[in-house]
């Protein structure tokens, strides 16, 4: 003879046992997905960066390409040594950044921060 309640308790026990497992399941995939999804935001994040950096050296470049065209006297860089005491890379920038203008140049070095 076979007990009935033996055999619906097996029966009860094998189908919350395959819940619990689909539960799980089910949470590993939410939990996979959310990081595949973060992992996605920061791949996308770390492209939208490196496109800046490359979009910003690309405009410094411009900028220094339009500075070293600019014709600088050695008697401006050297009026602007004696005088404000700065090194003569500092006076050459200056005077470039101020197209070769020496009194801008004067005039903007004197006006900034040390």
């Amino acid at each position: 003879m076979v007990d009935s309640s033996s055999s619906s308790s097996s029966t009860t026990t094998s189908t919350q046992g395959a819940k619990a497992t689909a539960r799980t399941a089910q949470d590993l995939e939410r939990v996979s997905d959310s990081f595949k999804e973060e992992k996605e935001i920061n791949v996308k994040v770390n492209v939208d960066n490196e496109i800046g950096i490359i979009h910003q050296s690309s405009a410094e470049s411009k900028r220094q390409s339009e500075l070293a065209a600019i014709k600088v006297k050695a008697e401006d860089i050297e009026l602007l040594v004696q005088e404000l005491e700065i090194t003569p890379e500092r006076a050459d920038r200056s005077i470039r950044e101020n197209k070769g203008n020496v009194v801008d140049a004067l005039r903007s070095l004197i006006n900034s921060p040390a």
